[in-house]
């Protein structure tokens, strides 16, 4: 209790010291005037001009940060529909693939269920509501080809996808880790 009263002070501090050199930023920015183009009666130093872009190129990093903060959530919510999108088309191949790939689906299936209720508790931490929405899936493709390779063409292409789609969750989710929890130092 205490570690998270000193987490929420902490966070409540730099999110302070961030607005505060955020107004500070914008009243720099905004505050210099600029020669109109062609002007002759206007000479401005060299180092003004530099000042100025340090400026302006700084409250840009700001407004970045503050842009990139906010996909937190936003990275979360797809890591959780991505996830569950795959619960219908995992226990579909696990009841239609050759035998020796069944234990590893079964594996699969199961441990994607116990990431789901990870993600479910990293969510209730992070104070995020994710959303419960995930594309449908419709079944396996039919193709104008014989029953039997339809079958194996239809468990390659889920089975490419699951690698595709398992290796996106992987690495969204070390992105996360690192944005939140070593504050980007990785």
């Amino acid at each position: 209790m205490i570690t998270s009263r000193k987490t929420s002070f902490t966070g409540k501090l730099f999110f302070a010291l961030l607005v505060s050199n955020l107004v500070l930023v914008r009243k720099l920015v905004l505050s210099n005037p600029i020669c109109t183009p062609g002007s002759l009666q206007c000479q401005v130093l060299l180092s003004d001009l530099f000042d100025r872009a340090i400026r302006i190129s700084h409250y840009i990093h700001l407004l970045s940060t503050e842009i990139f903060e906010d996909f937190h959530n936003d990275l979360l919510s797809l890591v959780n529909q991505l996830l569950r999108s795959w619960n219908q088309p995992l226990q579909h191949l696990t009841t239609g693939a050759p035998d020796h790939m069944i234990k590893k689906l079964k594996e699969a299936e199961e441990h994607t269920q116990v990431l789901q209720g990870g993600i479910d508790r990293i969510s209730g931490r992070m104070l995020t509501d994710l959303d419960d929405f995930y594309p449908p899936w419709f079944g396996p493709i039919d193709a104008a080809v014989p029953q039997r390779e339809s079958q194996m063409f239809s468990i390659y292409h889920l089975l490419h996808c699951f690698r595709r789609d398992s290796h996106k969750i992987d690495n969204y989710l070390k992105i996360l880790r690192c944005r939140m929890i070593h504050a980007n130092n990785c």
